[in-house]
């Protein structure tokens, strides 16, 4: 049977709906198709191309939110329909079929390119439209696919598309998404694929559909770019906007981010892929307080399970006689804990038995249980055949989840949801969807099931995923997976991590050292430089990565970096808040916080963490770093150094140090030393002000928000906060020439730096930094 591509030619009718338009088409051939416009939010319209006279049947959707969609219209012209919102017009040609999307103010930002070819009548691109199975008198016999195919400006880049190992740009690629365990970070393979593309120009494009989709993003054609969804639907959301309206109008629809608990923005330990007892962990556990490396979680990873019963939840009693006895002594040492998991079940446990049984697994067409390999036989170990929870049974949900509530009894406070990529395309769900529909949503199952139990536990919970589907980011956090232990992988690794920001994951991580091989100090030192300035912070990996075990040197900074990531969880924390309220992610891409600098668009290594900092990790063995910095004034983190952007550094800097720069009028807000967060209250706080004019920051957090200002008006610098939880310690780099300091309207004397270091409320000058010690609401400096 002939497989061909059938364009939309024409509408033939259209008729309003409340939430916008539809429109019956025909195709070349006369195959019948229907189109419907609809506006959703603002800055966001829906457009959902389905074959025949009705349109088929929504099967699957990863939209939860329902924004408000302000005010909107539909206009009839001559051959036109228009819709309009807010920020968007949808231009639709009728006869011949077209559609455009402008701004309001009459920008173009795409439209349909029914003829990519060139003068020849060589075709690059389909015509948007149907791939179909075709019959000599059925056009549309079946559908294989629906395809839209819009313009490609000269001048547009693009974004996202999931936790991607490769440049942060997809122009000129091919994207596939289908999730896969790509065992490293070194090819186009991606645990975390998600349909949504980022564009620089003023929008982006999330693909509602389950199935596999594909971006041909100028890589067929340098005219026009193609998106391509498996199955019967192309169910699309144009987003207008900057990257991070983009970002945020997505996880509108998707949901937001949930917050963490406070302890989960510290380090995690990990015992790693490796066998470990009771004695072993309690030792490592003990040690990290003992050589002062401030620590809030101890990960267990799969060894506390016996090897080739993963995952039945059994303890291997023979390692951990008393499991529930371990975890309340990491407890009293001040840590929380993280049990390792997977949706697979091992077929020589009990608890595969249990669910065959009740039929809880995933099965083939036949109707048997599958027994699916779904991973590799060289790397992974302790690994044999498995079975898959059907997270589509709500009876398997269910038993599932009692397994979690099992361990959440014994103590357990977290769990990372491992693997979920692989599964079968030809596997039946009780939802009666196949693997090929349920491959990529998968992960979001299996999140929400993990997610879900141990919210029951606790008001803020956190895990600790690999795998990704859009709505993943409700469930907070993820890793990247499985990186060698190469300085190209620690690239490669954090590109993925700017392209899964690019991509609306608000909390991601790596593995501090990669995961595969051994890394040497240098390398360990540098992973480690950029983990604790990533969304959040572990050290694991398939052999040991105690911070000891790399030297003297090593184990130096990385105690210095990690004192710094715990003094930085209040700012964390304060980021973590508003992402739950817009779901800006906490690392962003260059593009993202700096999207009206196109000089900036090239520097994918390099990132910012919330606002005010700019983090460029060194991933040369050599040293050499290269780090853009966009207008304004920058201070170096380190040395108080300043530099005026836009302008490029290269630099070859010495092993202890993070390129780390402050933006101009900030506010960079620390915590007290503290070995684990629960040690004490975070008093005082700290502010670190770089500031020529104003600067503010929301400090957010469980007891409400704090508002906090600092300007400064020639030799005189007023700081407000709209409450006064602890005491501030304000630190105004480059500060005036100060006589005489208030705080809520009493002069302050003057000390020395040792009578503030002991708490004593007063000022001092220390190094052109004039810091003010006072618990107060308002503070004066002259």
């Amino acid at each position: 049977m002939e497989s061909r591509n059938l364009g939309i030619a024409r509408a033939l009718a259209w008729e309003r709906t409340p939430d916008g338009i539809e429109l019956q088409c025909v195709t070349e051939g006369l195959a019948a198709a229907r189109v419907a416009l609809s506006a959703v939010a603002p800055r966001v319209v829906r457009v959902r191309v389905t074959a025949g006279p009705l349109g088929a049947a929504k099967k699957f959707s990863y939209v939860i939110g329902r924004p408000d969609t302000g005010p909107w219209s539909v206009d009839a012209a001559a051959n036109r329909v228009t819709l309009r919102t807010a920020h968007l017009v949808v231009e639709v040609s009728l006869d011949p079929w077209q559609i455009t999307y402008r701004t309001t103010d009459g920008r173009l930002l795409t439209h349909e390119v029914p003829d990519d070819a060139n003068f020849a009548g060589q075709r690059f691109g389909p015509r948007p439209g149907f791939q179909v199975e075709s019959g000599p008198n059925d056009p549309a016999r079946r559908v294989l696919g629906v395809v839209e195919t819009l313009l490609l400006d000269p001048e547009d880049h693009f974004y996202g598309s999931g936790e991607r190992f490769t440049r942060l740009d997809l122009v000129g690629r091919t994207v596939r998404i289908w999730n896969r365990n790509s065992y490293g970070a070194r090819s186009e393979l991606a645990y975390k694929n998600l349909p949504l593309v980022v564009g620089s120009r003023g929008y982006g494009i999330f693909v509602d559909v389950p199935t596999a989709v594909t971006f041909h993003l100028g890589s067929a054609s340098n005219r026009a770019y193609t998106v391509e969804a498996a199955g019967e639907e192309l169910d699309y959301y144009l987003i207008a906007g900057t990257p991070k309206e983009i970002v945020s109008a997505y996880t509108e629809l998707t949901g937001r981010p949930a917050v963490p608990p406070e302890w989960a923005f510290g380090l995690w330990a990990s015992t790693c892929f490796v066998q470990f007892t009771t004695a072993s962990v309690l030792e490592i556990a003990r040690r990290l307080r003992a050589e002062g490396i401030p620590c809030d979680v101890f990960h267990l990873d799969s060894f506390w399970q016996r090897a080739l019963m993963w995952c039945d939840f059994e303890w291997d009693s023979a390692r951990i006689p008393d499991p529930k006895h371990l975890l309340a002594e990491l407890h009293r040492e001040g840590f929380h804990n993280c049990l390792w998991i997977n949706p697979y079940v091992s077929l020589q446990s009990a608890l595969y038995r249990e669910g065959a049984t009740h039929g809880y697994f995933l099965r083939r067409p036949d109707g048997t249980v599958y027994h699916p390999v779904v991973w590799s036989q060289r790397t992974e170990r302790g690994m044999g055949l498995c079975a898959i929870v059907d997270f589509t049974n709500p009876a398997a949900a269910a038993w599932y989840r009692g397994k979690l509530e099992a361990q959440l009894a014994l103590g357990a406070d977290s769990f990372k949801p491992d693997f979920a990529e692989e599964i079968p395309d030809d596997a039946v769900f009780a939802n009666g969807l196949t693997g090929a529909e349920m491959h990529n949503p998968y992960p979001l199952l299996y999140q929400k099931e993990v997610f879900d139990a141990t919210r029951a536990h606790a008001s803020r919970v956190v895990a600790w995923s690999r795998s990704a589907a859009p709505g993943v980011q409700r469930y907070p956090g993820h890793w990247s997976g499985d990186p060698e232990c190469t300085f190209l992988d620690l690239a490669n690794t954090l590109r993925g991590g700017l392209a899964a920001a690019m991509s609306g994951l608000a909390y991601w991580s790596h593995d501090i050292g990669g995961f595969w091989g051994d890394p040497s100090p240098d390398l360990f030192v540098r992973w480690a430089q950029a983990g604790f300035l990533s969304g959040l912070s572990r050290y694991h990996g398939a052999t040991a990565r105690e911070p000891w075990r790399f030297g003297d040197e090593a184990l130096r900074i990385f105690r210095l970096y990690a004192r710094l990531r715990s003094r930085l969880v209040p700012y964390l924390v304060a980021y973590g808040w508003q992402a739950s309220k817009d779901g800006v992610p906490l690392m962003r891409p260059m593009v993202m916080e700096f999207p009206d600098d196109p000089a900036g668009y090239a520097f994918d290594l390099q990132y910012c963490l919330g606002r005010e900092l700019l983090v460029s990790p060194v991933v040369r063995a050599d040293g050499w770093v290269t780090t853009y910095l966009p207008r304004g004034r920058w201070t170096d983190w380190w040395s108080g150094a300043l530099h005026e952007g836009p302008t490029t550094l290269q630099r070859r800097v010495p092993l202890h140090e993070l390129p780390l720069y402050v933006r101009d009028d900030s506010l960079v807000i620390l915590g007290p030393e503290r070995s684990h967060v629960g040690e004490r209250p975070a008093d005082p706080l700290t502010i670190e002000a770089f500031v020529t004019t104003e600067a503010a920051f929301a400090l957010r957090g469980d007891g409400g928000d704090v508002d906090l200002t600092c300007r400064r008006r020639g030799g005189e610098v007023t700081f407000e906060a709209s409450a006064a939880p602890a005491t501030f310690v304000l630190r105004v780099h480059d500060g005036p020439a100060t006589t005489a300091v208030s705080a809520d309207g009493r002069a302050l004397p003057r000390l020395d730096a040792t009578s503030l270091d002991r708490g004593e409320t007063g000022w001092t000058v220390d190094d052109r930094i004039a810091v003010v010690r006072a618990r107060a609401r308002r503070i004066e400096i002259r």
